[in-house]
């Protein structure tokens, strides 16, 4: 593509990076605030992943913890998104750190998380490829972490009669190899439970740097998928999760969502109770106070958070009165 110095009514201020089909910008729009711009690199087609990825994001309007949208549009026969400028991603934050988080900002990325799955699962979608280049941090809430790339996103249930699509097998593997439960190794179409699955294995990569199976070599990539299958089956979980703080906590949440079937519900209060416990196992708590948030603001972070909490319990008061 030749070079682009404005698509639309959007500005570019400069390329941010790559993905795997499309090119992300910085812009201003027209009241010159930062936005983020996505531009798929292949001529608009019915299968569009980032048209997808749009109507992802129109169901995903109310969630917290997902950018918001302001544009989406076709500039010279390439679709373009529009949403919030955020911050780094936390697979940034963590080299950034020398691979380095501690063990009550990983636990609480996990309750963030689960949260925003308990969410956004309401809308009757899943994400598919949940690992850390897809988690990202608030730009002005630095304690607010944003799931993206919602591409592979797709309904696990009917958005009207709220019936969960019929089971299925031999799909070819979505998402991050490295990250990807058991059930998608072994060709299942993904659920809620896979979702959850791909978390456990982010937080635990967090906590080593690294997973048995990265770095295999094979011919090529569907050798190389099922080698990981293979080897993250044959993995105990006690044998995983070595080492690890409180790890009775993190094994008890990968027994818990590998055991649910296909079309369960997840309990995620059960599971996020399960992280808390383990920071209070590590005389911690979840106050948000992530590693990379400078001291001097951590107080301010508490402080944004007990507002929005009074926020939410008046509007739950409010609704209960109606």
């Amino acid at each position: 593509m030749v070079e682009i110095e404005q698509i639309d009514s959007f500005k570019i201020v400069k390329k941010l990076g790559q993905g795997s089909y499309g090119l992300v910008f910085e812009v201003l729009d027209a009241h010159d605030q930062p936005r983020a711009l996505k531009l798929e690199t292949t001529p608009q087609k019915p299968s569009s992943q980032l048209r997808n990825e749009y109507e992802a994001y129109v169901d995903f309007s109310e969630c917290k913890g997902i950018a918001n949208i302001y544009a989406f549009g076709v500039y010279d026969n390439y679709f373009y998104l529009v949403m919030d400028l955020l911050g780094p991603s936390l697979q940034d934050k963590f080299e950034e750190q020398g691979k380095k988080f501690s063990s009550k900002t990983i636990y609480m990325i996990g309750i963030s998380i689960l949260r925003l799955l308990e969410t956004t699962q309401k809308c009757n979608r899943i994400f598919r490829d949940i690992k850390p280049e897809n988690i990202l941090i608030g730009r002005d809430s630095p304690e607010i972490l944003y799931l993206t790339d919602l591409g592979m996103s797709v309904y696990f249930r009917d958005p009207l009669t709220k019936r969960h699509k019929p089971f299925s097998n031999n799909k070819s593997l979505t998402g991050t190899a490295r990250y990807a439960s058991l059930n998608t190794h072994s060709g299942y179409e993904q659920s809620r439970r896979d979702d959850l699955e791909c978390l456990g294995y982010t937080l635990i990569y967090f906590f080593k740097a690294e997973l048995p199976w990265m770095g295999l070599r094979e011919g090529n990539t569907r050798a190389k998928h099922k080698k990981i299958g293979d080897l993250k089956r044959k993995t105990q979980l006690e044998v995983l999760c070595d080492n690890i703080p409180a790890k009775k906590y993190l094994i008890k949440y990968m027994k818990y969502v590998r055991k649910l079937e296909f079309d369960e519900k997840p309990n995620y209060e059960y599971l996020i109770s399960l992280f808390k416990s383990a920071l209070k196992s590590i005389n911690q708590k979840n106050d948000l106070a992530f590693d990379w948030i400078p001291r001097e603001y951590r107080e301010e972070v508490r402080r944004r958070q007990k507002s929005l909490w009074k926020k939410i319990k008046e509007k739950l008061s409010n609704i209960c009165l109606k």
